[in-house]
């Protein structure tokens, strides 16, 4: 979601965190959508990724923080 440069500003990492909400709110839909087995797979290991994602974005703004 966020390009991968070393140094984020608070602001730019709370963005990050919007767009990967939005994103998988998005794919949520999507999975509630279809049927199809193959794309809730494909779905949902995108929703995998964009988790982990989160939660390293949340590091980066714990370490802010601390």
């Amino acid at each position: 979601m966020c390009s991968d440069k070393e140094e984020y500003s608070e602001q730019e990492l709370w963005q990050c965190i919007d767009q990967i909400n939005n994103r998988m709110h998005q794919l949520y839909a999507e999975l509630k959508a279809t049927q199809d087995e193959s794309m809730q797979r494909k779905l949902l290991d995108q929703m995998w990724e964009l988790k982990i994602a989160r939660i390293e974005v949340f590091r980066k703004l714990k370490s802010i923080y601390q």
